[in-house]
């Protein structure tokens, strides 16, 4: 008797089993979806060369650029970044004042960079100078919930000199979202005199110096924030462009406030 109660009991635990695991079971637990792919980045390359290249009087456009692309990951927050990526690259093979919509396939933009040249060889014939622009793009941040994105232009569209410049960027990687100064910084006005003392340290100007009379443009005296920022794995780089806060023959400026003193100020989960 007690044999066949246990064999009914395991019976009625199989069937039961069946019916609540089974997949006809509208009570069954739903499986498990697999995990969405995590925003990644790889490189892509544009190398172009217009005019007559190569010639003794170069009279040569070369446009040179290797940036990364977000891939995978939410469509919003890949679009979000990639359309930032592509504004900047667009912008650096624009010579109209109105900027290029973003939706502006860089080939094409490419090919009307390359007439504008070739129209102005034809009002310049005397002219022999190369053009050129190179941009060099690359990931200095990847965390869990952070990106940081920089890139360094570099051009010379026959002026006087050439120009460079650097962006930097920390993308959101939950939204997309560039994030700026007060997303990432708690009190800026209680950070200003650390980063006054970095900037002074990244340009050996004393304390007791005047900034101005060093040739910086800087109100009062006092280090301003730069319009180029990011944070990175060792804490919170800045940058200053030529012309941004001194004569472009005072270069850039460059430096990172470190992690361990950035901690206090920082909005964000380093």
């Amino acid at each position: 008797m007690k044999k066949a109660l246990v064999i009914i009991g395991f019976m009625a635990i199989t069937v039961l089993g069946y019916y609540y695991l089974g997949n006809d079971n509208p009570f069954s637990l739903p499986a498990r979806a697999p995990s969405a792919a995590l925003l990644s980045f790889h490189m892509e390359h544009v190398n172009e060369k217009m005019g007559d290249c190569p010639t003794p009087d170069q009279r040569c456009l070369t446009v040179s650029m290797h940036y990364p692309v977000a891939e995978q990951g939410v469509d919003s927050v890949r679009e979000k970044i990639n359309n930032y990526t592509r504004a900047l690259l667009l912008s650096t093979i624009h010579l109209g004042e109105t900027p290029l919509p973003v939706t502006t396939p860089l080939d094409s933009a490419l090919a009307d960079f390359g007439e504008d040249y070739l129209d102005f060889l034809e009002e310049m014939p005397e002219y022999g100078m190369p053009w050129e622009v190179e941009t060099e793009g690359k990931v200095i941040l990847e965390t869990s919930h952070l990106t940081s994105l920089e890139f360094s232009t570099y051009s010379f569209l026959g002026g006087a000199h050439p120009n460079s410049f650097v962006d930097l960027s920390t993308f959101n990687k939950e939204t997309g979202a560039k994030l700026g100064l007060s997303d990432i910084v708690n009190d800026t006005t209680a950070l200003q005199p650390i980063l006054e003392e970095e900037f002074r340290k990244a340009r050996e100007i004393g304390q007791e110096s005047s900034l101005e009379e060093e040739g910086f443009w800087f109100t009062n005296n006092k280090v301003a924030y730069p319009a180029n920022f990011a944070m990175v794995p060792d804490g919170f780089k800045l940058y200053y462009n030529p012309y941004e806060v001194g004569p472009y023959a005072l270069g850039p400026t460059e430096f990172t406030i470190p992690l361990e003193k950035m901690v206090p100020f920082l909005k964000i989960q380093p």
